[in-house]
């Protein structure tokens, strides 16, 4: 099935049957004063030949994640820079089996049209040719399906398409009434995700947003990074969850004031020695007890949230 769709590369092509058919020649070539960047989403395999190519790729494992990042870098109100997400058209979201790569193609896709994205060029990516997900992914609006493996020439097309400013992706009624359900799901699974905050989610939270101290191996790990995000994103984003945390902070400044004073310092970028040798040398407590109520942070924070939740709940 050829793309429904006109990929208006600088040189004006039509709608490709082939991505050779999306690239630009050599006399239309420009060189991008903003460098070029795909969202790798699932496993893709071609991290190494783009990157060879010259174009950056950030690999994200999971949709959730991925689309994430996607709203983050193509948010309308940043400049416009040049995107091509490379999506894993077999990859699912670990808990949610309703939500598929062509759904969160959907969404993307719609939220381009619409104006609440900048474009960015949407490309499938197969294991082997399968029609119908290939059907599903231009419905859902992708430029390209591509299959692997990709030849040398592919892979190269694929990093010279990255240079150039995206088109909006094709839409039409049923692409629009696919996009209309995919929203329900994206949006029932971001319901899904709001967390109880246990002390865990709290510290992982705090070790995002602030120099509160974690292990190495947590701030390292992918899935630990994706967690943090949704908490992130679960209190409105990263200004919002300051401001929450602010609030807090504030609450506690009678029945808590030592717990208060932490919090905040933290906020502010005191990393946890600075902030221990800050009362110690003035004399006003010991180590142990400023390590304890750093400890204790999570806990006490986790409990705000938690009856916050409960009376957004209750009315």
């Amino acid at each position: 099935m050829s793309p429904p769709c006109q990929l208006h590369a600088p040189s004006g092509c039509a709608a490709p049957s082939s991505i050779a058919t999306c690239v630009p020649g050599r006399s239309h070539a420009h060189p991008p004063t903003i460098p070029p960047h795909v969202l790798a989403i699932g496993s893709t395999g071609l991290h190494a030949a783009l990157r060879a190519a010259g174009v950056a790729v950030s690999p994200v494992p999971t949709l959730l994640d991925g689309y994430d990042r996607a709203v983050r870098r193509l948010a309308a109100a940043a400049p416009p820079r040049l995107t091509l997400i490379l999506l894993d058209l077999h990859a699912h979201a670990p808990g949610f089996p309703e939500l598929a790569a062509p759904q969160l193609a959907a969404v993307l896709a719609e939220q381009m049209t619409r104006g609440a994205l900048h474009p960015a060029w949407l490309i499938g990516l197969t294991s082997t040719p399968a029609p119908d997900l290939d059907a599903e992914a231009y419905l859902a609006g992708c430029h390209l399906v591509l299959h692997r493996p990709l030849t040398p020439a592919m892979r190269a097309r694929l990093a010279r398409l990255a240079t150039y400013p995206a088109a909006l992706p094709p839409t039409d009624r049923a692409t629009q009434a696919y996009q209309r359900a995919a929203l329900r799901v994206v949006h029932a699974v971001e319901a899904a995700q709001v967390p109880l905050w246990s002390a865990a989610d709290v510290a992982l939270l705090l070790g995002w947003l602030t120099p509160y101290p974690l292990r190495r191996a947590t701030r390292a790990q992918p899935q630990q990074q994706a967690a943090a995000r949704r908490l992130v994103r679960a209190l409105g984003g990263a200004r919002a969850a300051h401001r929450r945390l602010h609030q807090i902070a504030a609450s506690w400044r009678v029945r808590a004031p030592l717990h208060a004073e932490v919090l905040t310092l933290f906020l502010q970028g005191w990393e946890r020695r600075a902030i221990v040798r800050s009362y110690v040398d003035r004399g006003l407590y010991e180590d142990t007890r400023i390590y304890i109520v750093i400890n204790e942070l999570p806990q006490r924070i986790a409990a705000e949230l938690r009856l916050a939740q409960a009376r957004e709940e209750d009315a």
